[in-house]
This record gives structure tokens, C-alpha cells and sequence, in this order.
């Protein structure tokens, strides 16, 4: 339910996926916590950056290589936009690392 996941929401600190949908619900997060978007190379958008700034919410992201068979039509957007891509263990952990510091946790194990 929705008030379910307002209350899970509320007591989030860190959140972090792929740009989609799933994170198009940052007004649920508290002031002070982040949000730690992955994006394609392909398809790199601002609002929720915006929108978590608008909140108080800190704002991180860490764009990917798109993959070596994906799609490189750009006239075709649906097959651009979603084309595969992969992100270095190393550049989610140093967004990490800068969205917890803030926290009070220095340390990603």
C-alpha cells in the first residue's frame, strides 16, 4: 500500500537503483538522507536530482559504459534509451562512500 511504502520511504537513509521508476518516488524520503542513481550513458536525466535538491534530500549518480552490442541508433530512442550498459563496482562504491560520509559511516564493506 502507499502508506506502507511512505512509512519504508520515511525510514530510508540511502537509496539506490537504476533511473526508472522505482526512484521516481523521492518526496517520500526524508530531509538529509540520499538518493544514488546508475545511469546509461544513453539516457541521462536531471529530475531526480532536482527534485531530491528541492527536498533536502543529497543526490548522487554514476553513469555506466554502455555495452558493446547495444544499440547505437540514435534515431530510434526506445532501443537507444535502454540499451545495456554495465558500471564498475568501483564507481557505485565511491558514490556510496560519498553518500554515507555525510551519515556518520566511512566504511562500505
Amino acid at each position: 500500500s502507499l502508506d506502507e511504502k511512505a512509512d519504508l520511504f520515511s525510514r530510508t537513509r540511502v537509496m539506490l537503483g537504476q533511473y526508472g521508476g522505482g526512484l521516481q518516488m523521492p518526496f517520500l524520503l526524508r530531509p538529509g538522507a540520499a538518493v544514488l542513481t546508475i545511469h546509461s550513458p544513453n539516457f541521462v536525466r536531471g529530475i531526480i536530482d532536482r527534485t531530491a535538491q528541492d527536498l533536502g534530500i543529497m543526490s548522487y549518480s554514476a553513469i555506466g559504459e554502455t555495452a558493446a552490442d547495444a544499440a547505437t541508433d540514435q534515431d530510434h530512442d526506445d532501443q537507444w534509451n535502454n540499451a545495456d550498459f554495465s558500471i564498475s563496482k568501483d564507481k557505485v562504491r565511491a558514490m556510496l562512500e560519498a553518500a554515507i560520509a555525510p551519515l556518520g559511516v566511512h566504511r562500505v564493506v
